[in-house]
């Protein structure tokens, strides 16, 4: 059967590493886990990042009907909250 799934190079660098780790192997078991947890901080980091901004954009562009005029009134601490 062919498999549909298409993965990054690094989800198959880790598949790779984890298949040819012993399981007697602990150090090699140790650092394929320490790259697992480096390569799952960035991606944490990145979505953390993006769900801030996106946050910040939203407080940005809430706005307000005066006088039949859009005013876009940003958050009152500014938008680097």
């Amino acid at each position: 059967m062919l498999q549909s799934s298409v993965y990054s190079e690094d989800t198959v660098n880790f598949k790779q590493s984890i298949a040819a780790a012993k399981d007697t192997d602990l150090q090699g078991v140790m650092n394929v886990a320490e790259n697992v947890r480096t390569y799952l901080d960035k991606i944490i980091e990145s979505q953390m990042f993006g769900i801030s901004h996106l946050y910040q954009l939203i407080q940005f562009t809430k706005t307000s009907i005066f006088d039949g005029a859009i005013i876009i009134q940003p958050h009152p601490n500014g938008p680097d909250v």
